[in-house]
C-alpha cells in the first residue's frame, strides 16, 4: 500500500522545505510543486485506469525532492571542504 510511504515522503518534504527555505534552489515552481502535492491527498488509479494528472502531481513533488536534497547534500558538502582547507592554510 502506498500510503504509508507517502506519509513519509510528505513528512521529509516538509522537513525539507523548512531547512532550505534560504536556498535559491527552492524555486517558487519547486514551492507551488510541493505545494501542490501536500495539499492533500492524491488518488491514483480508479478502476482500470491511471489519473494522470495526479501521477503528475506525485513525480514532480519526488523529483524536486530528489533535486533538492542532492543540492542540500552538495552544499553542505562544500561548505565542509572549505573550512577544511581554511584549516590547512597558514594564518595571515
Amino acid at each position: 500500500m502506498l500510503k504509508p510511504e507517502e506519509t513519509k515522503l510528505k513528512d521529509l518534504i516538509l522537513e525539507l522545505i523548512e531547512s532550505c527555505a534560504d536556498m535559491p534552489e527552492l524555486t517558487p515552481q519547486l514551492r507551488k510543486d510541493f505545494e501542490s502535492y501536500l495539499s492533500q491527498s492524491w488518488i491514483y488509479f480508479a478502476g482500470n485506469n491511471y489519473i494522470n494528472e495526479n501521477l503528475d502531481i506525485l513525480y514532480k513533488a519526488m523529483n524536486g525532492f530528489g533535486y533538492l536534497l542532492s543540492r542540500r547534500f552538495f552544499f553542505l558538502k562544500k561548505d565542509l571542504l572549505d573550512y577544511q582547507v581554511s584549516l590547512l592554510q597558514p594564518n595571515v
